[in-house]
């Protein structure tokens, strides 16, 4: 069994947004999206057969998901463990999703992947993705859209045949008159509040654009990622209570919104703030405050935890992957993170974050 068939394929097109990931891996003829086929096939040949049928349906339907459980599987496969799927915990009729083990060391290990969404943003997330699948069956000689701003104003999807009719009227008046640079195009009716600029194609060659839609509208963000990793561990980290064996939760924080280390650190850590002892000049200093995932209102938290994993791993990122790993500093469930091989932080003697040296996600998956 093998995750993508090996088939004639014939199309180098982008893939449309509400296409489902999988499916467009699956067809795309393009040489870097091969690539990820065949990293992904090897992976997957690598999985236990009597696993493999389950987690290829599954792939079809959430690919990051699998995609992410598919990852760690092969990460600790190249550590050296043996891996165990959905083992019994006592007392529980719950099941982690694996059981890693080498020589006397056997570690539980929860993987997630998030992105920090809710249900009612990712509804809307696919209404807009819809929309704009529509839109890009416009066709304007020469040149892209640039959407300056889109606003709907209801939850009725507005009709595109008759934006698309709209703006290659107004586009094609635009460019016989020259006036691209000065002028915009704007639709506005009681669904729907549209306003577009034209942007002349790079590619000289091409008379229409693969894909009309050139830049989106400006997304403006609201604090980070620190929040919603947060919650995630959280969620996890009580999924089991007391555990007979060390504990290790890995998130993947799939969304845009994630500033890499520091959002990892705050949600680990407790949020990143501004400390000054009052009366005394220069004391101001950086701190963490006491809402992380270990610590709360003084009190240590999820003390079955022995550690967090938290990655920012895609499959087009693979080679050079941002991961943050992390011992538990009050944990009941101690392990000896230099048993690993990875890259890990923790808190030393002083009260500081200290980083042990390990080996990157590109040099680790290099030999599989």
């Amino acid at each position: 069994m093998v995750l993508f068939e090996n088939i004639q394929r014939y199309s180098k097109d982008p893939a449309q947004y509400c296409e489902q990931v999988f499916d467009y891996y699956q067809r795309s003829d393009r040489e870097d999206i091969q690539r990820i086929r065949n990293i992904l096939n090897s992976w997957f040949e690598g999985y236990p057969d009597e696993e493999k049928s389950e987690l290829l349906s599954r792939f079809k339907k959430t690919f990051y998901d699998c995609f992410y459980e598919l990852f760690i599987y092969t990460l600790f496969k190249s550590l050296g463990f043996e891996i165990e799927i959905h083992p019994t915990v006592p007392d529980s009729l719950k099941r982690p999703d694996f059981l890693i083990k080498k020589q006397d060391l056997e570690i539980y290990i929860e993987a997630k992947s998030v992105n920090g969404l809710s249900l009612k943003e990712e509804a809307f997330k696919r209404f807009v993705n819809q929309f704009y699948d529509y839109l890009n069956k416009v066709r304007i000689k020469g040149h892209v859209l640039h959407l300056v701003k889109l606003d709907f104003k209801t939850q009725n999807q507005p009709s595109t045949k008759k934006i698309i009719k709209h703006l290659e009227t107004e586009a094609n008046i635009l460019i016989s008159r020259e006036a691209i640079d000065d002028e915009v195009i704007t639709y506005d009716t009681p669904d729907i509040y549209l306003v577009v600029k034209l942007l002349p194609l790079r590619d000289k060659s091409k008379i229409y654009a693969d894909r009309p839609i050139g830049i989106h509208p400006i997304e403006l963000y609201y604090g980070g990622g620190e929040e919603y990793i947060r919650n995630a561990i959280i969620d996890k980290g009580k999924r089991y209570g007391r555990l007979d064996k060390p504990f290790i939760i890995c998130i993947n924080a799939i969304d845009g919104k994630v500033n890499g280390q520091d959002d990892i650190e705050s949600a680990i850590w407790g949020s990143i703030a501004m400390a000054y002892q009052e009366g005394v000049e220069d004391s101001s200093k950086l701190i963490h405050l006491e809402n992380g995932v270990f610590y709360s209102n003084k009190k240590g938290r999820l003390k079955n935890l022995s550690g967090v994993f938290v990655s920012q791993v895609f499959p087009h990122n693979i080679d050079n992957a941002y991961y943050y790993l992390c011992q538990h500093p009050l944990s009941d469930n101690k392990l000896d993170f230099s048993q690993l091989g990875l890259e890990y932080w923790n808190i030393g003697n002083d009260n500081m974050k200290n980083c042990v040296e390990g080996k990157s996600i590109g040099e680790l998956l290099k030999k599989i």
